[in-house]
């Protein structure tokens, strides 16, 4: 187990947690209105829960990460 988790901790970056809220904005501000914007309302919907979960997820690995280090 802590060899997993060494090698998690070493993948895991402040580049990377950035590249993953990044593609959670770029989610939400961009696929999610342009979806809405070709009348894809639930397609657009789960965009921004799919976003929503980029953010959140790639912010609480981080922080976990940094935490239990």
């Amino acid at each position: 187990m802590g060899l997993i988790f060494e090698k998690i901790k070493s993948l895991y970056s402040v580049w990377f947690m950035v590249l993953t809220v990044g593609i959670g904005v770029l989610t939400i501000f961009n696929d999610a209105i342009v979806l809405k914007s070709k009348k894809y309302v639930e397609e657009a919907k789960w965009a921004r829960y799919i976003g929503l979960i980029y953010i959140i997820g790639g912010l609480g690995v981080f922080i976990v990460l940094k935490v239990l280090s």
